[in-house]
């Protein structure tokens, strides 16, 4: 039996091409390519086998459909984004940098310009989002469809083959991804180019009636269908780019506002993205530019948007609700037994302040982790040599990483403490004024590691030149 090797250039697997003895290399390769073109290969695992006997016919149209939306990696199920990417296992170890990429470089504020970041008429402008999204409030969700619309900068009614449908540009992967239309419509009337999007979208067989969209026309004369769409897409796509290794638990809301964006658009080309891997040019400008203004988004949001146009209602403190003394008398009737202590309802601490030293705690504890990430700093500054500088790089990666994350927790507890204001004026002022130096210090660390990566890197430059 002869077996043959190929590289899964959309999975980056391995698969084997078994047959007779007398099969030759270019007799397997034609057989792969075949496979590979037909669909039939997505989904297979590292170390399946595609035999020649049972494999070599050419077809399998609804693999085929899965297969181009894989390749090209702009949209399609959700299913099939996780199979065109590296698997979960394959990502665990490499959590750590893609945090520390985010969190440091794309995400980080002011890394990169925000191109059109929104303002209080786009936030009015945009309606209020139906739910939160993982860890992302309904201001925070709005304020990232606002952000997508107005990079867009398309009306909701209008169409066409540059930008795509509606306010938010959608595509044909999208729309399947999202279950409007059939799967399968992109890869077998969009596939290199041999129909227009407007043309596909106009005939009424590509609809499949989801929500109550049969047609072009009922989608676009509908912007809160379209909202619909675009949450359905941010919610699925952070679902997948979580099972596929981004620590989303580990961002800010900035950045995950940000990150949402991107995965509604592609969760194969975000996970790239995210990793650092290489990207066509204006795909790595679109996603850049929405991670980056999508963050802004989430933080004018916070802090210049104000409660009304949120549609936010902040709970106050509720006070003398109830007749103690009728409360007393009832429970006595009803205990009816000297030996059971009455209840003592002395003075509670008001909900500020119990708010308050929650925070303290917080900040105390994310206080103490920057204090060891210094701590490490200024000792692989002490000990490495030129022979261990790529170990120390190795280190301040991921202490850049870990002050990332402390700077994310002192933006939430900011918010936290903004909100508190809110409740009750003034009661969150001191805890403002400690994030603030908090802040500081964390810009400091930063700066201080960054120099220290930067002559590390030169030094082991240096020394490989030599």
């Amino acid at each position: 039996m002869s077996i043959f090797k190929f590289d899964n250039p959309v999975t980056g697997q391995q698969v084997e091409i078994k047959g007779a003895p007398t099969l030759t290399a270019g007799q397997a390769r034609v057989i792969f390519d075949q496979q590979l073109k037909a669909g039939s290969l997505v989904g297979l695992t590292t170390g399946d086998v595609v035999s020649a006997a049972t494999q070599a016919a050419d077809g399998l149209a609804g693999a085929s459909a899965q297969l181009a939306q894989a390749i090209s990696g702009r949209g399609g199920s959700s299913q099939g984004a996780l199979q065109s990417t590296p698997a979960v296992g394959d990502l665990v170890s490499q959590t750590s940098s893609v945090f520390g990429r985010l969190t440091n470089t794309v995400l980080r504020p002011g890394a990169l310009p925000v191109t059109n970041g929104i303002n209080i008429a786009d936030f009015a402008k945009q309606g209020a989002a139906l739910v939160p999204i993982q860890g992302l409030s309904v201001p925070d969700v709005t304020a990232a469809m606002s952000s997508a619309s107005k990079l867009v900068g398309q009306g909701a009614s209008a169409i066409s083959n540059d930008l795509g449908l509606g306010k938010f540009g959608l595509d044909a992967q999208q729309l399947e991804s999202a279950g409007i239309i059939k799967p399968g419509t992109a890869a077998t009337l969009l596939n290199q180019g041999q129909n227009t999007l407007t043309d596909v979208l106009k005939s009424p067989a590509v609809w499949t009636g989801k929500d109550g969209i049969n047609n072009l026309d009922s989608l676009l004369s509908s912007v809160p269908k379209q909202d619909g769409i675009q949450q359905q897409l941010m919610s699925q796509g952070l679902n997948s780019v979580k099972q596929l290794g981004i620590p989303t638990d580990k961002l800010s809301v900035a950045s995950l506002t940000g990150l949402a964006n991107n995965a509604a658009k592609s969760v194969p080309d975000t996970m790239a993205w995210a990793n650092g891997l290489p990207l066509p040019a204006d795909i790595q400008a679109e996603l850049d530019t929405a991670a980056r203004d999508g963050a802004f988004a989430a933080d004018f949001a916070t802090f210049k948007v104000d409660d009304d146009m949120k549609a936010e209602i902040t709970p106050l403190p509720a006070e003398n609700t109830v007749d103690r003394q009728t409360v007393d008398a009832a429970s006595k009737r009803i205990v009816g037994n000297d030996k059971v202590p009455e209840f003592s309802y002395g003075a509670q601490p008001p909900n500020e302040r119990v708010t308050v030293l929650a925070l303290e705690s917080k900040i105390a504890l994310t206080s103490a982790q920057q204090t060891v990430i210094e701590r490490q700093l200024v000792e692989v500054r002490k000990t490495v040599t030129p022979s261990t500088a790529s170990e120390g790089i190795g280190i301040l990666d991921e202490l850049l990483g870990r002050i990332a994350l402390v700077d994310s927790q002192y933006l939430e507890y900011k918010r936290q403490a903004l909100q508190l204001n809110k409740i009750q004026p003034g009661s969150g002022d001191a805890i403002l004024a400690k994030i603030e130096s908090e802040f500081a210090e964390v810009a400091g660390i930063r700066k201080r590691i960054e120099s220290t990566l930067a002559k590390l890197r030169e030094l082991v430059g240096q020394t490989t030149t030599a």
